[in-house]
């Protein structure tokens, strides 16, 4: 069984603690599986996930975050993105189920997505161990 729920629930423990995550998308952040229709902006959802075997009992997980940003220009959207990069990068997570091997960010980028809103987005890439 994966544990992409269990590296999800310790990503958002530990946004939630994060003090520059905090401080962009309020305490608690506004970061949800499925935003509420008339969210306050800026925001961050979870995108998808994919899971995969490795060899030894491990488990791979790449997983996406966004953020959205109605403000003119790119900036805020980038500093959501860096916010949760910073917090988020070869942490130390705690699970609930299995053991956190690894976790780095891949890649982010900034994106517009429609004609009033950016989009950013951050790759990361988890590695478990079932316990």
């Amino acid at each position: 069984m994966s544990s992409a729920f269990a590296v999800q629930r310790a990503l958002h423990e530990a946004l939630s603690a994060d003090a520059g995550v905090t401080a962009l998308l309020g305490d608690p952040p506004r970061l949800w599986d499925r935003p509420p229709r008339e969210a306050f902006f800026p925001f961050a959802s979870y995108g998808g996930t994919r899971s995969e075997e490795l060899p030894d009992g491990l488990q791979a997980h790449r997983m996406t975050l966004f953020a959205w940003s109605r403000e003119t220009g790119r900036e805020e959207a980038a500093s959501v993105i860096a916010a949760m990069r910073s917090a988020l990068h070869h942490a130390a997570l705690t699970l609930e189920d299995g053991t956190l091997v690894s976790l780095r960010a891949v890649y982010s980028d900034v994106l517009k997505s429609d004609g009033r809103t950016f989009q950013g987005v951050l790759r990361l890439r988890a590695v478990t161990e079932a316990e």
